[in-house]
């Protein structure tokens, strides 16, 4: 699989609440916000993640060819 080109990303993350919702730019940003958010919520904890991978369906690409062209 090839590597992106995009710059990384870390994302906070907590069982009791809803999906992350801002991609921080460094893993410092990252964990102040964790902190933050926990500081606010005693007792629940706040995770640091960072993507390892990304998957995507591709439509099927259908190519053409000119018959005209075609050397058999």
């Amino acid at each position: 699989m090839a590597r992106s080109n995009e710059p990384p990303f870390w994302l906070v993350w907590s069982e009791r609440g809803g999906p992350p919702m801002k991609q921080h730019r460094s893993a410092a940003d990252a964990e102040r916000e964790a902190s933050r958010l926990a500081t606010e919520n005693p007792g629940v904890s706040f995770v640091v993640l960072q993507p390892i991978a990304r998957v995507t369906k591709r439509a099927v690409e259908v190519e053409r060819f000119d018959l005209d062209t075609v050397p058999f």
